[in-house]
């Protein structure tokens, strides 16, 4: 659970404080990602390695969602073949807990399959 208090200023929400406290430094960047939804295309990566970590993480807890349109690695982005927020928004997911894992905990889901069997 996060939560977030601040005020609205010219459009722009000022956060002022945060629950857990998060520095600026780590919130800047959660927040980009959490934007690079809606371009339902593509998804920025720090390198390839990044790229193909994410890309097995969603395949482990997103498979059967993902598969008609897995992501690739095209430099410095992971795209889609075709636009769909949907299915970025599950890469997205994919991503948080290889930048953020430290900051905020993750529930791996397929985790939860291995307790299941």
């Amino acid at each position: 659970m996060h939560r977030y208090r601040g005020e609205v200023r010219g459009g722009t929400w000022r956060i002022v404080e945060t629950y857990p406290a998060v520095s600026a430094d780590t919130l800047h960047p959660a927040l980009a990602l959490a934007a690079e939804i809606g371009n339902g295309t593509r998804l920025a990566i720090a390198d390839a390695d990044e790229g193909k970590r994410i890309l097995k993480w969603a395949d482990e807890n997103f498979g059967p969602h993902i598969e008609d349109n897995l992501a690739k690695v095209a430099g410095d982005a992971l795209v889609l073949k075709e636009e769909d927020a949907g299915i970025l928004s599950l890469d997205s997911c994919a991503a948080f807990p290889m930048r953020f894992r430290s900051t905020w905990p993750v529930w791996d889901l397929s985790d939860d399959d291995e307790d299941e069997e």
